[in-house]
């Protein structure tokens, strides 16, 4: 991560993952570029924009395939009261291998709801487009949540589809109920830690 303004930090980050069985290697790279856009003076509004590419050769499968996939995604937050928080993401994927192509994308929308000082509340919906085959699926999910401590949270959740995690991002759990942790990391923490 670099910091190329007080408000926007440039993200850059490769993954790649070696899979071997027996004979069999399956071999995943995930280059990623991202801009996140966090004001300093008035942090009612952030936004997260990457794109990534990623590369799939798989020799489990019969015959050997590559998969070469481009991922697009921008998102943002609104604080619109002390209580209410409204999320949007736009996210895309364009498949090519040797014998085909496919678009997909995904629009999702949330919001999220303090009840008290240590709950909050949030429903999510979730709408998914495969354009190859003019097929168009509906999901989302609802969760509780409990501030353990200040800026760590724990959430108890159901979600009701299984979409395409490279769309629905990292913390996508897929179909069914899910447990997980939430901490907020900025640069309020980084002072903190800071010796005087």
């Amino acid at each position: 991560a670099y910091k190329l303004h007080p408000d926007y930090s440039l993200l850059v980050r490769e993954r790649y993952f070696l899979e071997k069985k027996g004979g069999d290697e399956n071999h995943t790279s995930r280059l990623l570029l991202g801009l996140a856009y966090r004001p300093l003076e008035d942090d009612r509004f952030n936004a997260l924009s990457k794109i990534e590419y990623k590369y799939d050769k798989r020799s489990t499968a019969q015959p050997t395939y590559d998969i070469d996939s481009f991922i697009f995604s921008t998102e943002g937050i609104y604080q619109l009261s002390r209580k209410l928080q409204l999320m949007g993401k736009y996210a895309g994927k364009l498949e090519k291998a040797e014998r085909f192509s496919s678009y997909t994308d995904l629009i999702s929308a949330r919001v999220t709801y303090d009840l008290a000082e240590r709950f909050d509340l949030g429903a999510e919906y979730r709408m998914l487009t495969s354009h190859r085959t003019n097929t168009r699926l509906h999901g989302g999910a609802v969760e509780v949540g409990f501030r353990i401590v200040d800026q760590l949270w724990l959430s108890l959740g159901y979600s009701f589809d299984r979409f395409d995690e490279d769309l629905a991002g990292d913390s996508y759990h897929g179909e069914g109920p899910y447990l997980k942790l939430r901490f907020k990391f900025n640069e309020g923490i980084l002072k903190k830690l800071k010796p005087r």
